[in-house]
């Protein structure tokens, strides 16, 4: 095999290395809802700010997925077309810490979890109380996925009261950077070979 057939036969490969490397399991995407018909009620233990969930009455919770208009959507929609049981953690904001399995729900054959890698609680003393967070979907047969939590209570108190907490997908669009640097190398040797033709 002559010079330029072997880097050809290279570029060729390394092009293909890069193809195959997206062609793996893919990000999920869509979301779903839980809320205090999920798992009781939810206990926010104030200072001058919310800096606890406690998620009644048992730790941890049981919950239920709503499945009603609008409570799941995208690839979720499949895995929780009926009601589905799983486990959330109690959580505190300040000091907060990375809860691995903060949500971990079983559907059929298949398992969601979502880890809960950051948490910001906001509200007013006997108003409401806010929660953003970010993290990551660990679902069977899919790709690890990052997304967000919202979580809004009808009232801030150290008291029970009703809560609503959704998740969906932030599936990112972009190659991965692996992906992008094979993809690179692979042309490049295709147009220094092209060039060392051209010259000839």
């Amino acid at each position: 095999m002559n010079k330029k057939a072997l880097t050809s036969l290279l570029a060729t490969g390394v092009m293909a290395v890069a193809f195959s490397a997206t062609s793996h399991a893919a990000p999920i995407n869509g979301g779903f809802s839980l809320g205090n018909n999920s798992g009781g009620t939810v206990t926010t233990q104030f200072n001058n700010a919310p800096t606890t969930l406690t998620f009644n009455p048992t730790a941890p919770a049981n919950i239920n997925v709503e499945t009603g208009t609008g409570g799941v959507t995208g690839d979720f929609s499949s895995l929780l077309a009926t009601t589905k049981s799983g486990k959330i953690l109690d959580v505190t904001s300040n000091p907060f810490g990375p809860q691995s399995n903060f949500i971990n729900i079983i559907a059929g054959a298949s398992t969601i979890q979502f880890d809960l890698a950051s948490l910001t609680l906001t509200g007013a003393l006997n108003a409401f109380v806010i929660g953003q967070g970010t993290g990551t979907f660990i679902v069977t047969g899919f790709d690890p996925t990052p997304g967000f939590l919202s979580f809004t209570t009808q009232k801030a108190s150290s008291d029970t009261n009703t809560w609503s907490l959704s998740l969906t997908t932030t599936n990112p669009s972009v190659p991965e950077p692996e992906t992008l640097a094979l993809f690179a190398i692979g042309l490049a040797a295709l147009v220094v070979n092209s060039r060392k033709a051209a010259k000839k």
